[in-house]
């Protein structure tokens, strides 16, 4: 009896396959089809492993390294631009004299941003201490900056990076 319905779930299971399979909306090739199927644009995503050295593009296709931007400071926040033409993060420096003498450490900061197509940096904009998180508004035009030493938030043009 087991056995039966073991056969019996296979076989439907091998119909739905191919009903399903024959439904889809997986574009048909050239041969198939005299209208040509638009390249589908590879997409990526950013990521930086909080405080590294650096932040990370991977190719959300294939989940492969695309590129590694590597900072002088510890990079912390990574944001794109609405119009997906530019990724910005943050940046933090520290003394590396006041560590040693276990004082206070002061961070100076940075906002960098890059373009996305060429992964060259755009602008690297001094902000204040120990920058967090970068935002940019839904209208593309300005990026905050959370200072979190300062205790304020920078706000920077995001056309001329002021």
């Amino acid at each position: 009896m087991i056995k039966g319905k073991f056969i019996k779930s296979i076989g439907i299971t091998a119909i739905l396959t191919l009903t399903l399979a024959g439904c889809s909306n997986a574009p048909k090739n050239q041969s198939q089809s005299n209208t040509q199927v638009p390249e589908k644009k590879i997409t990526s995503y950013y990521f930086t492993a909080n405080e590294g050295g650096s932040i990370t593009k991977i190719d959300s296709a294939t989940n492969k390294v695309v590129e590694t931007i590597k900072d002088e400071g510890k990079a912390h926040n990574v944001q794109v631009s609405p119009n997906g033409k530019i990724v910005a993060y943050t940046s933090a420096v520290m003394d590396k004299e006041q560590m040693a003498n276990n004082e206070e450490m002061v961070t100076s900061g940075s906002a960098l941003f890059y373009d996305i197509d060429t992964g060259k940096l755009i602008k690297k904009v001094k902000v204040g201490k120990h920058p967090a998180h970068i935002v940019f508004t839904q209208d593309g035009k300005h990026v905050l900056v959370t200072n979190n030493q300062d205790n304020n938030v920078s706000i920077v043009d995001a056309k001329t990076y002021k």
